[in-house]
């Protein structure tokens, strides 16, 4: 059974980007455009007990922030492990408050595959621990 990550990112070529990334590393790999629709389908999944392992978040989108979507997660007692990719070195305060909360882990996007590979396996690891 592979391990299961929902994207929340609204550029649709960096999400489809890391779709393919984390699917040919055997990921299974559901994407939404926004915080509203990410939590819908994260609050439907969790309806049918299936749960995601991780979620990939951005900071700055439309219709709900990656920020109200992680208090959104707080508020539904949802212990689903984050981690933001922030394109803006400004947001990284934001992600830094935001993990404080426990919630979440900060990349700057720019980063090699591997590197991504290798922060989402260690938090997904950590997870089931």
């Amino acid at each position: 059974m592979s391990n299961k990550i929902l994207i929340v990112d609204d550029e649709e070529q960096f999400r489809f980007a890391l779709k393919l990334t984390l699917k040919r590393a055997g990921y299974e790999v559901d994407e939404a455009s926004n915080g509203a629709q990410g939590l819908d389908m994260l609050m439907n999944a969790e309806e049918h007990n299936s749960f995601y392992d991780l979620i990939i978040l951005d900071i700055q989108m439309p219709v709900m922030s990656g920020i109200e979507f992680v208090y959104a997660l707080q508020r539904n007692d949802i212990a689903t492990p984050v981690l933001v990719l922030s394109g803006h070195a400004d947001n990284t305060s934001y992600a830094l408050e935001l993990g404080r909360n426990g919630y979440t882990e900060l990349m700057v996007k720019q980063f090699e595959p591997e590197e991504l590979l290798h922060k989402v396996d260690v938090m997904i690891a950590n997870r089931k621990n």
